[in-house]
């Protein structure tokens, strides 16, 4: 997927951020806007996790018809292991994100920061990588994909809080100095200059 060129949300749209780190969007007058294009992804992942589901209950059944027994798929269970895994999945691509859009905050060059929303974009339209020429569970690959962007979100936090150290340290260095100036001696801070 590509980066869409960047424009502002309408005047009478913002984006706020709830008590529970949820961001939203709300109109002017506080309430909450939902956009069809939101709705749409909404649906084409419900279709997706469909599909999973069925794909993996029919292999299956396929399976155990070979079997003396015919053991019987919980649906249920199988729906809730997608349904488990997929919010786990988006939970970590989230706090990627978050991650992404605190280094875009700091980040003043137009280049880099047109690099960071591809790779923001990118990550939106990251999905598990099913094998299914395995006869694995589709919560292997989910699990190693959350595995994934979990690493990816540690890497970058760590990083970015090297950088914001490393600058602090920089910034400081003048003011440590000239600390140190105004606490030597009369004599010795005369030859310090």
């Amino acid at each position: 997927a590509r980066a869409p060129e960047r424009q502002p949300l309408p005047h009478d749209e913002r984006l706020l951020r709830l008590e529970d780190g949820v961001p939203v969007v709300a109109d002017k007058t506080g309430r909450r806007v939902m956009h069809a294009a939101a709705l749409d992804d909404l649906a084409a992942l419900e279709r997706e996790m469909m599909s999973i589901g069925s794909y993996y209950i029919h292999k299956f059944e396929c399976a155990s018809v070979s079997e003396v027994e015919h053991l019987a798929v919980d649906r249920i269970g199988v729906l809730h292991d997608l349904y488990v895994s997929e919010v786990w999945f988006n939970a970590e691509k989230c706090d990627l994100l978050q991650v992404y859009l605190e280094i875009y905050e700091h980040t003043a060059d137009p280049l880099e920061r047109r690099d960071l929303e591809q790779r923001m974009v990118d990550v939106m339209a990251t999905r598990p990588r099913l094998n299914l020429e395995e006869d694995s569970y589709f919560t292997d690959a989910y699990s190693a994909s959350i595995c994934t962007l979990n690493a990816r979100s540690a890497l970058l936090r760590g990083l970015l809080s090297h950088q914001i150290s490393s600058e602090r340290a920089v910034a400081g260095a003048p003011r440590r100095l000239l600390q140190l100036r105004t606490k030597l001696p009369p004599g010795m801070a005369a030859r310090a200059r």
